[in-house]
């Protein structure tokens, strides 16, 4: 339907277009909405397939194979972390309380007002 902008166009759409739609879905006996009408629910019609997931489709696909890693490489992750370094990712990952990131958040709105 068209967009109207006042009263009389809206009255003359309803007049004119809705009311003749609405009136042929009610004469119409093949209309969908029967189904509601009836008393009884409509029959259960089962799926030949199983719904069920099977493990293979939970599962992530297998990673082809890489190879060993390089002798430099695992030296490197052997090595423990120290203490610096603790703080430094620690204070890098940061803090996922609502509390910190409303204080955050006010700080921000302090130095930017």
């Amino acid at each position: 339907m068209p967009p109207f902008f006042d009263r009389v166009q809206l009255h003359d759409a309803l007049q004119n277009q809705a009311i003749p739609v609405l009136d042929a879905l009610v004469t119409n006996d093949n209309r969908s909405f029967r189904r509601i009408e009836r008393d009884d629910p409509p029959s259960y019609a089962s799926s030949t397939e199983s719904e069920e997931l099977n493990d293979d489709f939970l599962a992530p696909p297998p990673r082809p194979p890489r190879g060993e890693l390089p002798e430099e490489l695992k030296a490197i992750m052997e090595q423990p972390i120290n203490g610096d370094e603790m703080k430094h990712y620690a204070f890098d990952m940061g803090s996922i309380q609502t509390a910190s990131i409303y204080i955050t958040q006010k700080r921000r709105e302090r130095k930017a007002g």
